[in-house]
């Protein structure tokens, strides 16, 4: 079937929202209203936080890279080429773009593979029901990202040479159409810190010639692929462990608090009984019930303070 992919009708980025709103709706809306880009971002922010839950930080990254795709060039599906410059919003946005354009399958080969929006567009990809299969160095085994892709469906396999060589590749292919291609590893700090490049081709010779190779590693390594049961277990037992140091911390934070506001009531109850001794207005009555304050104040302190 030939394909007729468009990048001015853009189907998602994170990618439920897109769906929802559509930046292809962004941009309608945005031509036939007389509110600013940014009026009408605002308004979406206030959506994405109200109706779909969203951290504010998230939903505010989320419409900037929206905005930035508006700006993604359309191409021509019979030859097309383009380099992508990193760091910039823009080449992130279009790099999310082109992976979310995919009807039929993406093909991921990464050294080093983190970053969250890109992870997000690849699960999405599996929820429309695209294969989407990962390949990897045996490093990345080491992070919870690739296992949280893989506890969710996604084909993840890594190579398992015994020396130091690596798995350095950093390509992938979308509907065995499009290759991007270049020096970027899909981590945060390559796509806004680094100096990076990315070409994006539609060349039938490159795009063979990287199949071939995906393919090949593929095969190579198909008995290393991850188990999802395996993968969701190791995800599970990660998010049990950081709820439970957030628990601590947060019992931390609690204690502390509670630390400062029992000092100072101490202190400011030992500034009334000084004053009141200095006044000469207590009575042996009033010191007596003074020390038994100060005593519960102390073993106060001891709990909230244990050694």
């Amino acid at each position: 079937m030939k394909k007729t992919h468009v990048l001015n009708t853009i189907r998602t980025v994170d990618i439920k929202t897109i769906r929802k709103e559509g930046i292809q709706n962004l941009q309608d809306d945005i031509k036939s209203t007389h509110l600013s880009k940014e009026s009408i971002k605002t308004s979406l922010i206030a959506n994405l936080v109200n109706k779909e839950n969203w951290d504010l930080t998230k939903a505010m990254n989320f419409l900037d890279l929206s905005m930035a795709c508006l700006k993604c060039t359309p191409y021509q599906p019979s030859n097309f080429e383009k380099v992508l410059k990193f760091p910039s919003k823009e080449s992130e946005a279009e790099l999310l773009h082109y992976l979310c354009m995919a009807q039929e399958s993406i093909k991921v080969c990464m050294y080093t593979f983190t970053k969250r929006e890109l992870m997000d567009c690849l699960i999405e990809a599996k929820k429309r029901g695209i294969r989407v299969q990962v390949i990897m160095d045996k490093e990345s085994l080491s992070t919870l990202y690739i296992h949280e892709l893989c506890a969710l469906g996604i084909e993840c396999t890594h190579h398992n040479l015994s020396n130091s060589a690596k798995m350095h590749h950093k390509f992938a292919i979308v509907d065995d159409f499009i290759l991007i291609n270049g020096s970027l590893n899909w981590t945060a700090k390559g796509v806004k810190q680094n100096h990076e490049n990315v070409m994006v081709s539609s060349s039938k010779v490159f795009i063979k010639e990287f199949t071939q190779e995906f393919d090949l590693l593929w095969g190579k390594y198909f008995h290393n692929i991850l188990s999802q049961e395996d993968s969701a277990r190791k995800v599970h037992k990660e998010m049990e462990f950081k709820e439970k140091k957030r628990i601590e911390k947060e019992k931390e934070k609690r204690y502390n608090m509670y630390t400062k506001q029992v000092s100072k009531l101490l202190e400011t109850f030992k500034a009334a009984k000084k004053q009141s001794y200095l006044d000469g207005t207590a009575t042996i009555e009033d010191q007596k019930i003074s020390i038994e304050i100060e005593k519960n104040f102390r073993k106060l302190f001891r709990i909230a303070n244990p050694k």
